[in-house]
């Protein structure tokens, strides 16, 4: 059984077809094998949904396909966001904080990080983009006890491992 998980465009969907998931585009069906590392440029537009709907969606999907709902740990959905954010693209980093800012996405650590590495102060990301990469920072923290000084620097002292548990680089 096929379901559809996200259709920009007659042309172009993600979907879930048993057991693989099937990116479509102009009649062209390519299979994305998760587990190897494949290219996420076909899946920005996934984006330019709330995270909300694309959950709903592949849960009614997955359940379609005799599948747990709530499955998804098999889509890269951190390296996308994580792609997203460092893409020369503003409205890209925009989709992406969207759903850093959804309070039914948990960010990791490593997503932290990339959100940690962009520069608040450069004027080439847009203002409306720094506010919410800001936002979605100071609520990983919120949700991991970490506390936050006003004291940007500090922040960047952080390390947070595998387990989102936070400690303080000793070393600088």
């Amino acid at each position: 059984m096929t379901s559809i998980i996200y259709q920009t465009k007659p042309d172009r969907y993600l979907e879930l077809n048993n057991d693989a998931w099937l990116f479509t585009q102009n009649g062209n069906t390519q299979v994305l094998s998760i587990n190897e590392e494949i290219s996420l440029l076909p899946l920005l537009p996934l984006l330019e949904i709330s995270f909300h709907l694309f959950k709903q969606n592949l849960d009614d999907a997955l359940a379609n396909n005799g599948k747990k709902a709530g499955l998804f740990s098999d889509l890269p959905l951190s390296k996308l966001l994580q792609f997203a954010i460092l893409s020369w693209s503003g409205y890209w980093m925009d989709c992406a904080c969207n759903w850093c800012l959804d309070d039914d996405y948990n960010m990791d650590a490593a997503l932290y990080a990339t959100l940690n590495s962009i520069d608040l102060t450069d004027k080439k990301y847009p203002q409306n983009v720094r506010h919410k990469v800001s936002k979605a920072k100071a609520r990983f923290c919120r949700e991991n006890g970490i506390t936050r000084t006003d004291n940007e620097e500090t922040a960047k002292y952080r390390n947070i491992d595998n387990n989102n548990e936070a400690t303080i680089n000793e070393d600088n």
